[in-house]
Parts: structure tokens; sequence; C-alpha cells
């Protein structure tokens, strides 16, 4: 072997091991117990009592709808629901009750080789999976593998794992959701681009390699230039094209897009400095990149849940105005207490009030590299 072709793979090796170092894998695993606040215990009971069915499903509206419609509303139990749970159990809580949910899934959700996206009274009324929802799922697993090092964890993981590649895959990216006989779909939202879900599956599957690259690529080109500060809200794998609702931008969305940023450890320091500026205002739900003003009214607490991940991923630690903000939504009396959520209205949706949840593990706890 000559010398310049041994140069060359000592080159081509250093360049591939560099280029694999480069990501920090880091989330929120676990909580200070010694730190728990008032306001997450009574949020949980909330959860618990108000939310929750008997066997332990979350209702996506405490206002029940009997209308079954393409959106969910009412009393319907969504994967998404159950997912962010079982990320709040899996930092925070007992093996027990982690333990609990996910048989839960197991029992409820898993028919057919799809993770079902929404049933009711436990009766299935969607055949199909929803991917953002079963990442979330996979984290969670991970997260409690961790802790646990249970190989039902793993199983479960790899059964997801086939499910996905074998159905979820176009042009060597996934797309928004599946069937049981795959997707026909083309599209994929950026904020369901969880990238430390699919890096870590890279260890279950060598094919998802080619799926986590593609996917920081979609990231990194999707960014809207005229703002700089926002994403498109979906690319097309076929057509190679992004798009989005015109002139309006989901202000949660692309926030979402710079959590999974996070924690692979690569939002860049431009961006970082800009949340570090807007942290103390207020933040609405829909943004006009035509103006570069906000054209709602409407603040989330998912939003501002979402930030103050971003921000403690990033060693970010001053946080005080976004935690008056939060605590400003939460009801701290009556028969709601601890509800994020309108109680004349009686609506109370489990995507903020999870997401509140996992602001209270973000506030209290700490991050770990894995």
């Amino acid at each position: 072997m000559g010398k310049n072709i041994v140069i060359l793979i000592i080159i081509l090796l250093v360049t591939s091991c560099a280029r694999e170092n480069e990501y920090t894998l880091k989330v929120f695993n676990y909580i200070d117990r010694s730190a728990d606040s008032v306001e997450e215990k009574i949020l949980v009971e909330f959860i618990k009592d108000k939310m929750m069915d008997e066997k332990g499903g979350i209702y996506t509206n405490l206002s029940d709808s009997s209308n079954i419609s393409e959106l969910p509303s009412g009393q319907e139990i969504l994967s998404e629901s159950i997912g962010l749970y079982m990320l709040y159990l899996s930092t925070s809580s007992s093996k027990d009750d982690f333990d609990h949910y996910f048989r839960y899934l197991n029992n409820q959700f898993v028919r057919n080789g799809v993770v079902s996206w929404r049933i009711k009274d436990s009766e299935l009324y969607s055949s199909t999976g929803a991917v953002i929802d079963d990442l979330r799922i996979v984290k969670s697993l991970f997260i409690a593998n961790d802790k646990w090092n249970d190989e039902m964890y793993i199983n479960l993981i790899e059964k997801i794992s086939d499910i996905l590649l074998k159905k979820a895959i176009n042009q060597g990216m996934l797309v928004n959701d599946y069937g049981e006989n795959g997707s026909s779909s083309s599209i994929i939202n950026l904020s369901y681009l969880d990238l430390y879900s699919l890096k870590r599956l890279e260890k279950i599957n060598s094919k998802w390699k080619e799926v986590f690259k593609n996917a920081v690529d979609i990231i990194e080109k999707g960014r809207i230039n005229k703002t700089g500060k926002f994403y498109y809200m979906y690319y097309d794998v076929v057509s190679k094209k992004y798009y989005g609702d015109g002139r309006n931008i989901s202000v949660l969305d692309s926030f979402l897009v710079d959590l999974h940023l996070s924690e692979i450890g690569i939002l860049d320091k431009d961006k970082l400095d800009w949340f570090n500026k807007v942290k103390d205002t207020d933040i609405y739900s829909i943004y006009d990149i035509h103006v570069e003003k906000y054209s709602s009214d409407i603040e989330s607490t998912s939003i501002y849940s979402v930030l103050v991940r971003i921000l403690k991923l990033n060693a970010v630690n001053d946080i005080s105005v976004l935690e008056e903000k939060i605590k400003s939504f939460q009801i701290v009396e009556g028969q709601y207490s601890g509800g994020f959520g309108n109680e004349n209205e009686m609506e109370f949706y489990s995507f903020d009030n999870l997401n509140a949840l996992l602001y209270f593990v973000a506030k209290g706890g700490g991050k770990n590299e894995k």
C-alpha cells in the first residue's frame, strides 16, 4: 500500500470520527425532587384528577365533544399526550409510574403495526400513526432505559424503529404520517424531526444514519432567509421544496426546530443570542415575515415552555421573566386549580398542560449528555 493511500485513509478516518463526534446529545433526564414546587404538584394533581380517564389516558381537552372530526377535540386521547407524559415520567418519576404508561401505550395504542395517533373510550379511531409522536415516545424510552436498564424498553424501541423504517420513509426521509400499508405522503414538518431520537436510533438500526443526515440537512437549509429567525413549516421530499402558510409563521413549530437542534448541541450562536434578546419580551403564536411583526395576540404556555428548555439546554439560566410569565397562566384556586387553560370555557388542552410539566423539569432539573 502506497504512502499516499495510507495518508488518505487516515484523513478519511479522522474526518469520519470528527463528523460523528460533532453532536453532543443532551436532554433533561432527571429532576431534583427536593426542588419540587407547589405549582408543579398542583398541576400533576389537576392532570390526574381532571384530565385522565380511569386507565390513565389523558384527554385532549377537558371539554368533551361528541363529534369525531379530522382534528382532535374533547376527550379523545392522543399518542401525542401519552408521549409527552411518558417523557415527563422518564425524567422525574419512579420506574413503576413510567411502566404503567409503558403498558398503557402497548395495550391501547400499538395495533397492526401502527402506533395509532388517537383513540376514544378505548376504541381505535385511527389506523394512522404520527411520526412526531412516535419519536417522542422513543425518546422517553431511551431516557428510561438509561436510568433503569430494562430490556422491554429496548424491545419497544426496536418495534417502533421497524414500523417507521417500513412504513414512514419516502426518499430516505420520514414523512408526517403512515398507516398499515405505509404512507402516501411526501411531506414532513420540520418541527417533527426529533434529531435526538433519530441519532440514538442509529444504534438500533444503521439505516437511521441516512435519515438523520438528511434531517439535519433539511433543517439547516430550511431557515427563511428574510428573517433568519424562523423556519419553513414543511418540506416536500419528492419535489425537494419548502413551503409554509404564506406570510405567517407558527412560532411554536419554529421554536421546536431549535429545541431539536439544541438537543444535539448544534444550535448556532446567532440564534441563541436572539433568544437571549426575546426571552424577556411577550411572544405570540403567529409571526408575519413580510412586516417582521407578530400578527397574533395569542400567547402560549407551550411556546414559553419550549423556549425555557432551549435556553437551559444551552446553559442560559436567567429565565426569571419567563418563569413569571408561565406562572401567571396557571390557575391557583377553585375546581381547576393547577391547570393551564380557560376555566370559563372549560378549555384545558393536554398539550399546554403537559408542556408546562416539561417546563418544571427544565426549571428544577438538569440535563445529561448521552
